[in-house]
């Protein structure tokens, strides 16, 4: 065999493992640590643990710069207590609705910023967005004991393109649920009735 053609195939090689590098590297960009989504399933009656409290519990203690939570149910006060903590490191704004309103009452000096969504049929999000990467969402409600007695599911994605959904969500959510300022009811006082609608 030629010295070129050892070069050729050589160089082949090398191109080969450069192109698969870049697609692995590529996919650890795009998809950050786990490329692929973890699922966890609650199965009543199976005597398996579900695990998607824990992972809510590291997701919301990993948190760096900032927790979204948008929750039908509330009343985990480990939870909560969880979301309290990391506000002193972290900005956390949680949307839920007024039934969850004693729950929340506890947590009033903590730090975090809570709005109550009450408009337009009921409120049955249960999402997490964590530092714009990660997003955990299903059927599993921050309520005592739901995971106990109830079919749930979960998934983590960490991905930002998804991460940016949800938090698109979360900000209409928080924009229908925060009273407008003062300077904004004037101004709509001041429109003529053909005007406010």
């Amino acid at each position: 065999m030629s010295t070129n053609r050892k070069w050729s195939i050589l160089l082949r090689v090398f191109l080969t493992l450069v192109v698969a590098g870049v697609g692995v590297a590529g996919g650890y960009y795009l998809w950050g640590r786990s490329p692929v989504p973890q699922a966890f399933f609650e199965r009543p009656g199976s005597g398996e643990a579900f695990p998607v409290r824990d992972e809510i519990l590291s997701l919301i203690s990993n948190a760096r710069h900032e927790v979204l939570a948008v929750q039908m149910e509330a009343g985990d006060i480990e939870l909560l207590e969880a979301l309290a903590s990391v506000s002193a490191d972290a900005s956390v704004r949680v949307i839920t609705t007024r039934k969850n309103v004693t729950q929340f009452n506890q947590f009033k000096e903590t730090g975090f910023e809570i709005e109550y969504l009450e408009t337009r049929g009921v409120l049955h999000h249960k999402f997490i967005v964590v530092d714009g990467k990660r997003v955990l969402t299903g059927s599993y409600n921050w309520s005592q004991n739901a995971y106990e007695k109830n079919w749930e599911n979960a998934v983590v994605v960490t991905n930002r393109t998804v991460a940016e959904s949800f938090q698109v969500e979360f900000e209409y959510l928080w924009s229908l649920a925060k009273p407008p300022a003062a300077s904004e009811l004037e101004a709509w006082h001041e429109l003529s009735c053909l005007d406010r609608v």
